[in-house]
């Protein structure tokens, strides 16, 4: 007899329901903690459920301990989306009511019935599981420091209102040049030999105008106003060098588990890497998420799938009745995987820079009165037809294919 497992996944309890695959009937629910020795006993107690019969674990998460244990104690682990578990629970009971012990039974019931509608999960190595998790945290990372940069941007702008402007805190320059500033009891007094000294081979600002915005702002900078923004604007500052500093170490780190876990593959792989590699803006971030989240993909070149997870595939919603027109109404995918639409975003980004190409087909897309996130979308979404392609062929990316030759030319301007 085949089982179906329901897990509801909790951060300090999972809720489990065993049913029957054959006939949906409940043959046995139980709780079991968030900690090793329950984890195993979750495991022990499937294994004498299913008696030697197949064992299909439903939950709503891809990845974490729990989705690890399952799978190397040999259970087939199958994920979806929390929201579909709302709407299949709707499906069943009308009330809305909703607990642990139901939104498990839905999703047993759910993989029992639509095992069509769940993600099959395979078992990723160590070093895939460190990589997803370094990643997760550098992108933590990246966004408390968009918040502490917003926080410190406001501080700056009303301790130094002449001299923000210049500022850009993106580079080494302004760190140096804060820290003078901020540790300083009388930033306007700061020599001009230290400021020409900070803005060493800097060409966008020189020395004097930032000692002429000083002086503007030294009556600001006496206020006790100013005098409290520039405390709180210096330990912002201590606070976002040392997450930067986190995040440099990181994205190293990410660099070195990718080039050993490259290593360790087989010379395909290595040869899908090199490829990805090869396409306009893509680097190793880009790589790192694909071998993190959607590598079989990749193998298995499943252009739907990549397109789903990454966000680029629009959602179309058509509506139409009696008199009138049907209507469609495309709009952004939400149901995605945010980091890896992201690393999109940021491809194509940088595509535009170095593909003439693409900074083509951007502009096509402007002039059609896209939005730029829907024109990026689009964009990324063409390399992303690109890219399987060049891995159907097992071929590094050549900017020159498709465009015409001197041949072409000739004729184009020949013909009346």
């Amino acid at each position: 007899m085949n089982l179906v497992v329901g897990v509801d996944w909790g951060t300090r309890k999972h809720m489990c329901v065993v049913l029957d695959a054959s006939t949906g009937d409940v043959l046995d629910e139980q709780e079991f903690d968030h900690q090793g020795p329950a984890l195993a006993k979750l495991c022990d107690w499937l294994l004498k459920q299913a008696d030697g019969a197949q064992v299909q674990v439903g939950i709503e998460r891809p990845h974490g301990v729990i989705v690890d244990v399952l799978l190397e104690h040999g259970f087939e682990v199958y994920a979806w989306n929390p929201k579909q578990t709302d709407a299949w629970r709707g499906v069943q009971s009308n009330s809305g009511a909703k607990d642990d012990r139901r939104d498990a039974y839905a999703i047993a019931d759910a993989l029992r019935v639509r095992v069509d509608f769940f993600r099959r999960l395979l078992p990723a190595g160590a070093q895939v599981n460190a990589l997803r998790e370094v990643l997760a945290t550098i992108e933590a990372l990246t966004h408390d420091l968009v918040a502490l940069k917003n926080r410190l941007w406001s501080k700056l702008q009303s301790a130094f209102p002449s001299l923000w402007p210049l500022l850009k805190l993106d580079t080494q320059w302004t760190f140096k040049l804060l820290e003078k500033l901020l540790r300083s009891a009388a930033p306007w007094r700061l020599q001009r030999a230290t400021i020409q000294a900070t803005l060493h081979g800097v060409r966008t600002v020189d020395a004097d105008t930032i000692k002429s915005a000083l002086a503007t702002d030294q009556t600001t900078m006496t206020t006790p106003s100013g005098q409290s923004a520039r405390l709180i604007a210096r330990n912002l500052l201590g606070v976002f060098s040392a997450i930067a500093g986190a995040r440099k170490a990181l994205q190293d780190q990410r660099d070195e588990l990718l080039s050993s876990w490259l290593a360790d593959q087989d010379e395909d792989t290595q040869r899908d890497a090199r490829i990805i590699r090869s396409m306009p803006g893509a680097g190793a971030k880009l790589v790192s998420l694909l071998i993190a989240y959607c590598w079989h993909s990749v193998q298995d070149r499943d252009l739907q799938h990549l397109r789903l997870l990454a966000g680029v595939a629009p959602v179309t919603k058509q509506t139409g009745g009696r008199g009138r027109a049907h209507r469609s109404e495309v709009e952004m995918r939400r149901g995605c995987n945010k980091a890896l639409r992201n690393a999109f975003h940021h491809w194509a980004q940088t595509a535009i820079l170095r593909d003439e190409k693409s900074r083509q087909r951007l502009a096509e897309l402007r002039a059609r009165g896209h939005s730029k996130g829907r024109a990026y979308r689009q964009l990324c979404d063409g390399l992303l037809r690109v890219l399987a392609a060049t891995l159907k062929a097992g071929v590094t990316y050549d900017p020159s294919v498709g465009t015409p030759g001197p041949q072409a030319a000739q004729m184009e301007v020949a013909t009346p």
